[in-house]
């Protein structure tokens, strides 16, 4: 059986935290394609996560403004 270290555990939370960070800031600054890419990059390296849940709620949004409906609806 293995248990995670807690600096790994750490170490993933601040990324986590940074990835989530960097797409808010782009969503925020309405700049939705790069803000989707960001998003969906942070759902497919965290999914674990408990933002897990906003982070494709955020995505969607994102689709939505770029006139990605299809992806926006999934």
């Amino acid at each position: 059986m293995l248990i995670a270290s807690p600096v790994r555990a750490e170490q993933e939370t601040t990324a986590a935290t940074r990835q989530y960070g960097a797409a808010a800031k782009l969503q925020n600054i309405q700049s939705f394609d790069l803000a989707a890419g960001a998003w969906a990059e942070f759902v497919k390296k965290f999914p674990k996560d408990e933002r897990a849940a906003e982070a494709y709620y955020h995505l969607g949004v994102c689709n939505y403004q770029v006139d990605r409906l299809e992806p926006a609806l999934a």
